[in-house]
């Protein structure tokens, strides 16, 4: 039988070769001082006037969603309204394609406050989403055109009366002639 030698297969490699250039010298020493460290228990100007502005933005935001759904609960609930109403807030210009509009219309299952997206380039294509599903831009943008969607919808009830009034005086004169008691 042979023997068998294994090698040491812990052994140390060898050291790297000692390198012929020299270190570099350390850096001179600073005569001014070292800013000190940020005390971050100090509040600073510019944030605390960031966090001020941020809060009184998050509560307009959430003023104006809780007045969108308000009006969305009226008109749906209180008034029945289920016809598509819209106003226009912006473009198409010449820095973008697209049209916004502020509407009421269907999203789903129910009539909605929505913001809807018309792209010129592609006329047969839209984005609507509802109001409260915006991001806060958009929000912004079209919240100041809510009062003239309310006025449009107004416009179109009144005028959807007149309508209403005349095809039933069309339909009581065309009973009167079939009946004979036409007055």
């Amino acid at each position: 039988m042979a023997k068998i030698t294994l090698k040491n297969v812990h052994a140390r490699a060898p050291a790297p070769p000692k390198s012929t250039t020299p270190a570099p010298p350390p850096p001179p020493k600073s005569t001014t001082p070292a800013p000190p460290p940020p005390d971050f228990t100090k509040p600073v100007p510019a944030l605390l006037k960031l966090k001020q502005n941020a809060d009184k933005l998050n509560a307009i935001t959430d003023t104006a969603s809780a007045s969108v759904k308000s009006i969305e609960q009226f008109l749906s609930n209180e008034c029945s309204i289920g016809f598509h109403s819209f106003v226009h807030v912006d473009g198409p210009n010449e820095d973008s394609p697209v049209s916004i509009h502020l509407e009421y219309r269907r999203i789903g299952n129910r009539y909605r406050i929505a913001v809807v997206e018309y792209d010129a380039s592609e006329p047969d294509r839209e984005h609507a989403r509802a109001w409260s599903d915006c991001p806060r831009n958009l929000k912004i943008e079209t919240i100041e055109k809510l009062p003239n969607l309310i006025d449009k919808i107004t416009e179109r009830v009144e005028s959807e009366i007149v309508s209403a009034n005349d095809a039933m005086l069309t339909v009581n004169n065309v009973l009167k002639s079939l009946t004979g008691n036409e007055g």
